[in-house]
C-alpha cells in the first residue's frame, strides 16, 4: 500500500515538473514576444522620419476608386454634426510611406479641430480621428479614436477612447476641455491647416531642445528621434497602455464603416 502512494507520489511530482516547465516555456515565450516588440519600437522611433508640416496635398473629386469606408462614414457625420469641411488632401509619397485620404473639419465655434484619416503604411491601416483644441496656456487638447505617437513634453495632452465614433468622442473631448481649467483659442478657417502643422512644428522644437530628436532637413521641419526619445517614448508606451487597459472591453465596439 505504501509502495502504491509514493508511485503516486512520484507519478504527480513528474506530472507537476512537466507542468512547471511547459509553463515556464509559455512564460518564456511571453516575454520573449514582449522583448522582441519593444526591440522593434526602438528601432522604428530610431529610423522613422517623422515629418512635422507640408505632409497634406490638396485633393479634390473624383476621389480615388475604393475610398476608405471608415473615412467616408465618419466625414459623413462629421457634416451631420455641424462641423464645417475644410479640405479634402492625400499624404505626399515624399513624406513618408503612409498613403491614403485626411479630411479636415472645424466646429461652427471654432473650438475643434478635426482630422478624419483613412490611410494605410506597409500593410497596416491607419485609420483614426483625432480632435484638437488650443487653450490660452499654450496646452493642446488632443482625443483620439486609437492610439497615436503621443507627445512626450505634454504640452499636446492626448487622451483615447478607443473605437468611438465622432460623436461619442466629440462629448469625450468635451468632457477634457471643459476640465482643462483655461480659455479656449479658436481655430480660424483660412489658417487652420498651417495652425495644424504649427502644433505638430512646436512639438518638434520641445523635442530638439530637450535633446531627444535632431533635425534631419535644413527646413527643420523634418526629425529623428535619438536613443533617448526612442526610450522616452517606449516608457510612454508603457505607461499609455497599462491606462488603456481599462478601455479593453472596447476592443469589440465596430467602427464606423
Amino acid at each position: 500500500m505504501m509502495a502504491a502512494v509514493v508511485s503516486h507520489l512520484i507519478t504527480f511530482a513528474a506530472l507537476g515538473s512537466r507542468m512547471n516547465t511547459i509553463v515556464g516555456w509559455i512564460m518564456f515565450s511571453i516575454v520573449a514576444l514582449v522583448a522582441l516588440f519593444f526591440l522593434l519600437f526602438l528601432v522604428v522611433c530610431l529610423w522613422e522620419k517623422q515629418q512635422l508640416g507640408g505632409r497634406l496635398e490638396l485633393m479634390k473629386p473624383p476621389f480615388p476608386v475604393g475610398l476608405v469606408r471608415y473615412w467616408a462614414k465618419t466625414c459623413e457625420v462629421a457634416v451631420q454634426l455641424g462641423f464645417i469641411r475644410l479640405g479634402d488632401y492625400s499624404l505626399r509619397k515624399e513624406t513618408g510611406t503612409a498613403r491614403g485620404l485626411v479630411s479636415l473639419f472645424l466646429s461652427a465655434d471654432g473650438m475643434i479641430l478635426a482630422s478624419v484619416s483613412g490611410t494605410s503604411t506597409i500593410g497596416a491601416k491607419l485609420n483614426k480621428t483625432i480632435l484638437r483644441t488650443r487653450l490660452a496656456d499654450g496646452r493642446v487638447i488632443e482625443s483620439a479614436d486609437q492610439a497615436v505617437l503621443r507627445d512626450v513634453t505634454r504640452v499636446i495632452q492626448n487622451g483615447v477612447l478607443l473605437n468611438a465614433g465622432i460623436e461619442e468622442l466629440m462629448r469625450f473631448h468635451c468632457e477634457r476641455i471643459r476640465n482643462a481649467g483655461a480659455a479656449v483659442v479658436p481655430f480660424q478657417p483660412d489658417t487652420a491647416l498651417a495652425d495644424n502643422d504649427q502644433i505638430e512644428l512646436a512639438r518638434g522644437q520641445r523635442l530638439v531642445a530637450a535633446g531627444m530628436a535632431r533635425w534631419v532637413n535644413p527646413e527643420q521641419n523634418c526629425l529623428r528621434l535619438n536613443l533617448r526619445g526612442a526610450f522616452a517614448h517606449l516608457a510612454d508606451l508603457i505607461s499609455n497602455t497599462s491606462k488603456l487597459g481599462d478601455q479593453s472591453w472596447r476592443v469589440d465596439i465596430k467602427r464606423a464603416g
